[in-house]
């Protein structure tokens, strides 16, 4: 047995719930994290804002029929909290 080796495809991103000024900026945040997939890209990572709650899931999908998917869910799976947003990087002491 054992689990299948982790896809290394770029996934697609779905963010749900990044509404406010703040929202749209981690928005981008999130969008920049990840390179743009291929079109026919299985991998799906989800980032839902609920009560400011960050809430990360990580799916792979298979075509069932013409118009409906099934959702493996593969980990990792995990909740956020944002405690601050910072400009630069952590090499930079200033930052």
């Amino acid at each position: 047995g054992g689990a299948a080796p982790m896809s290394e495809a770029y996934p697609q991103i779905i963010l749900e719930g990044f509404h406010s000024d703040l929202g749209k900026r981690l928005s981008t945040i999130f969008k920049c994290l990840f390179p743009i997939p291929k079109p026919d890209s299985r991998r799906v990572v989800s980032l839902v804002n609920q009560n400011d709650f960050l809430s990360f899931r990580h799916h792979m999908y298979t075509k069932t029929k013409h118009d409906e998917v099934e959702l493996h869910e593969v980990g990792p799976r995990f909740e956020l909290k944002l405690y601050q947003i910072r400009l630069g990087t952590l090499e930079q002491k200033e930052a």
